[in-house]
């Protein structure tokens, strides 16, 4: 992971096919998860709700689990491959090419 978070993108190296979702009703601009967040994927917006760079976020859910007022829910991604589930899957994804 650490190599992945020195790179200037690391969401499009390292993703768990999640993302952030913000409930601004429920969101109290703690900034609890922009403190919490490894890649340093959020920033506080401009309506006091934050803010994903998903170049950056690649889903771990730490904002989600720290959130003391449950704003933030974990998305499926639209499109996301799920990896393959064993050694056989994964051989025949690269013989593929879709690795």
């Amino acid at each position: 992971m650490k190599n992945a978070l020195a790179k200037s993108r690391p969401g499009i190296f390292f993703n768990s096919g999640f993302d952030p979702r913000f409930d601004a009703e429920l969101c109290v601009a703690c900034e609890t998860c922009i403190d919490r967040c490894p890649p340093e994927a959020l920033t506080m917006g401009d309506d006091d709700v934050p803010v994903v760079d998903f170049d950056r976020c690649f889903g771990c859910a730490v904002c989600a689990t720290g959130c003391p007022s449950e704003a933030i829910t974990m998305v499926n991604k639209p499109d996301f491959q799920a990896p393959p589930k064993n050694g056989k899957e994964l051989k025949a994804a690269v013989l593929a090419g879709r690795t």
